[in-house]
């Protein structure tokens, strides 16, 4: 006869048929005379005594099942379609199941959550994501006399911002915290932060009032000092040419007359330590005295009986004068710009000169005609005839001497030439190489039926 598996609630779980093991739960379920239970009945015992610890949850969980693991040392209870911790929160970054009352760690923030109808709601310790420690902590700080006081810190972003104490106290070094040193009691605010917005009560000091307020007329927020002086109902009211503010009687001022030669109608001009003024424009019927200075008459007519100075410029004076030291405009002699301010030198052909005497220091000449020479005197550098192959008439001593670069050539007109060449112009007429004295056809002859040589060495 079967056996009919009722579940807690009633439920049919399933019918056991006898002589069989059933296996669809995490225990084996025995049918009537089954051979061998005694074993099965007792491991059965055990994983209920131990709630199938494992490092896996049983497998064919039901609801309200137990697994306890061992890897996480936490009771879990199958809830019919997943395990949930007993008495311990979820460690995990992002939310677990949403199961009402279970809780959860969140591992990026350290903080417990609990899951209510309203979703996640926070437990603690408050933070935010992506930043250092934000929250409210409290501590025990010691002051320099070893002595523990229970404090508050106010942590933002891993910063301690301020600090509630229910005493005044100095901080011992050994547990210092940046921005704190001396404590008061109440809430310090660090050194390196302040406080901004409305304050309702009293502070033991400030740095400006919020709403100026002005003490006889003159405004004061507590910044700066003023000074009060006696109230005046009407200001002494400054005039023209005064330089200087209106005085009221509530800061020291000084008046001066404004005597500076700006051109202004009415304007007052004061002299200097010397009895000088300086004007614009100066109208009088007569002026008696030395004038200094320069004189500038754009229009009319100024009469003088003499003009004595050292230099005048201008543009055009009529009349005559005894002497200048320049011409306008300047003149050309023989081509040279002559205006008198300084020494010209005249030069002139050479068919225009007189006297029988070239001056010595005379070296070159672009003379292209010269006519009958009578003497010309050459010193020992000589001189040059054409250019290229320049012929040059010289002295050696008291022998003169006519000079070829690379030959010198005798001719007649429209006839036959002698030449007196170099060594290898010789040699490419066929000779030997050495200087030679060449003809340019061989009708030349060396002297004449009367005009004969006396010896010739060869």
């Amino acid at each position: 006869m079967a056996y009919v598996i009722n579940k807690s609630d009633g439920s049919i779980l399933l019918s056991l048929q006898d002589g069989l093991l059933d296996t669809s739960t995490s225990i084996g379920l025995l049918g009537r005379n089954y051979t061998g239970y005694g074993e099965i009945q007792n491991e059965n015992f055990i994983f209920l005594l131990e709630n199938f610890a494992n490092v896996n949850p049983p497998a064919r969980p039901i609801r309200g099942q137990t697994w306890f693991n061992t890897t996480d040392n936490i009771l879990n209870v199958y809830t019919g379609e997943l395990w949930i911790p007993v008495g311990a929160a979820t460690p995990a970054e992002t939310p677990p199941a949403e199961v009402i009352g279970s809780f959860w760690l969140k591992t990026t923030t350290k903080q417990i959550f609990v899951f209510t109808e309203e979703g996640w709601e926070l437990v603690g310790p408050q933070g935010v994501e992506g930043f250092e420690k934000t929250r409210a902590e409290a501590a025990i700080l010691t002051d320099i006399n070893d002595v523990d006081h229970a404090v508050i810190l106010f942590y933002v972003n891993g910063i301690v911002e301020a600090i509630a104490s229910s005493t005044s106290f100095t901080i011992n070094a050994t547990n210092s915290v940046s921005g704190f040193l001396n404590l008061l009691k109440g809430i310090n605010v660090s050194s390196l932060s302040r406080i901004q917005g409305e304050l309702v009560g009293n502070s033991a000091s400030s740095t400006k009032l919020k709403t100026a307020r002005t003490i006889n007329t003159v405004s004061f927020d507590g910044t700066a000092n003023i000074v009060v002086t006696a109230n005046t109902n009407f200001p002494l009211i400054r005039g023209d040419y005064l330089l200087g503010s209106n005085f009221d009687g509530s800061n020291q001022i000084t008046w001066a007359v404004d005597a500076s030669p700006d051109n202004i109608i009415g304007k007052v001009v004061s002299r200097d330590s010397s009895g000088s003024f300086s004007a614009q424009e100066i109208t009088a019927a007569a002026f008696n005295g030395t004038l200094v200075g320069n004189v500038n008459a754009t229009s009319g007519t100024s009469l003088f009986s003499r003009i004595v100075s050292p230099l005048i410029e201008g543009q055009t004076f009529t009349g005559n004068s005894a002497s200048a030291t320049r011409l306008n405009p300047g003149r050309s002699i023989n081509g040279v710009t002559f205006d008198g301010t300084s020494n010209i030198t005249i030069t002139a052909a050479a068919e225009t000169l007189t006297g029988n005497t070239i001056k010595s220091t005379v070296i070159n000449s672009n003379l292209q005609t010269l006519g009958t020479l009578v003497d010309l005197l050459v010193n020992d550098a000589g001189i040059e005839i054409g250019n290229g192959n320049k012929l040059k008439l010289s002295t050696v001593g008291s022998q003169p001497k006519i000079t070829g670069d690379n030959s010198i050539e005798l001719s007649v007109s429209s006839g036959p030439s002698i030449k007196i060449v170099q060594p290898t112009e010789a040699q490419q007429q066929g000779g030997p190489l050495a200087p030679a004295i060449l003809g340019n056809d061989t009708t030349i002859n060396i002297g004449g039926p009367t005009k004969k040589f006396d010896k010739v060495y060869a």
